[in-house]
């Protein structure tokens, strides 16, 4: 998945570079799970309401930002993008 982030969206021009982007890649061949004692809305109450969680993808996330790493690495990592994207496509 590519996320870009563009400054001043309502004078965005479509197919212009924006100021960062994000390229998370999601392999599925991990996943997070984040457990938490589950409750109620009652602060006197003390039921016991077993757990609540996520079982979140433990994806790969690269974030580029022109303003930190510089116009050519935001160039290079959208090439990339499209390249690694190209190359999957293929598949």
């Amino acid at each position: 998945m590519l996320t870009h982030v563009v400054p001043d969206p309502q004078n965005y021009v479509p197919g212009s570079l924006g100021r960062e982007l994000t390229l998370t890649l999601g392999w599925g061949a991990v996943k997070r799970v984040d457990l938490f004692p589950g409750g109620c809305a009652d602060p006197g109450c003390d039921a016991d309401h077993g757990f609540d969680g996520t079982i979140t993808s433990d994806d790969i996330a690269l974030r580029v930002s022109a303003d930190a790493d510089g116009e050519v690495a935001l160039t290079t990592a959208l090439t990339f993008a499209r390249a690694l994207s190209a190359a999957l496509g293929r598949r």
